[in-house]
């Protein structure tokens, strides 16, 4: 009978170390970032992901441009984010932007191949845009 017992703990223990070694893989190497921790002024605070409108890179800050048209540097680089950002919301157009798709307005096709994005809110700077031609072909796929 406790020959039995131990076996019983045993799988117990086996089956519970199994469950606990899926949620920590999943926990450190599936998770997309859900919201942004900004500073403004003394103060910090909270912003979803899906209030984010884009990131662009000007210089050496990362700038994050919520919905409702506030601007914040953010202590991350584009590179980082685009790997945490969800796939199906997040875009990189090009080596300054990362987009939501939910930001995007109009596509307009330019002449050499290449992809003019009009986004709200519009960019406080004087840079369009642009998805370079050989980014074209995916972008059309994830904005379908």
């Amino acid at each position: 009978m406790l020959l039995k017992s131990n076996g019983l703990f045993i799988f117990i223990l086996i089956h519970n170390y199994m469950l606990i070694s899926t949620t920590f893989k999943y926990d450190t190497e599936e998770v997309t970032r859900q919201r942004f921790l900004v500073k403004s002024g003394d103060s910090l605070f909270p912003i979803a992901a899906n209030n984010v409108a884009y990131f662009y890179g000007y210089g050496n800050n990362v700038f994050l441009i919520s919905s409702d048209n506030r601007r914040f540097i953010i202590n991350e680089s584009l590179k980082s984010l685009e790997e945490r950002l969800d796939p199906h919301n997040f875009y990189r157009v090009n080596r300054n932007f990362i987009l939501n798709r939910s930001a995007i307005q109009k596509i307009t096709s330019l002449k050499n191949g290449k992809v003019l994005i009009t986004i709200l809110p519009e960019p406080n700077h004087l840079e369009d845009v642009i998805v370079p031609q050989l980014k074209v072909k995916s972008f059309k796929v994830w904005i379908s």
